[in-house]
């Protein structure tokens, strides 16, 4: 699962992948903190697990997933760094 972490302006986190990639991102979310709870809006959708918010966003084929708080930042440092490898 090729992907990146980019750090936003604001402190926060955004991983970046391919949409091809979207049901890996998925797999490890619910390996790790069972089926997230989404929200779905016009632009974007909320997706909650580990007991942090996350916007799903994507634009032009080009998903991201990115962090609302510091735990969630820290939920991106340790499960998805875990899963490149």
């Amino acid at each position: 699962m090729p992907f990146s972490i980019l750090r936003l302006s604001n402190g926060n986190l955004s991983l970046e992948f391919e949409t091809s990639d979207l049901p890996c991102v998925r797999e490890v979310v619910e390996a790790n903190y069972g089926k997230p709870k989404i929200t779905v809006f016009a632009i974007c959708s909320t997706v909650d697990f580990a007991g942090c918010q996350f916007t799903y966003q994507i634009e032009w084929d080009d998903p991201c997933l990115i962090s609302n708080s510091d735990k969630g930042n820290q939920v991106f440092d340790t499960a998805f760094q875990l899963a490149a490898g």
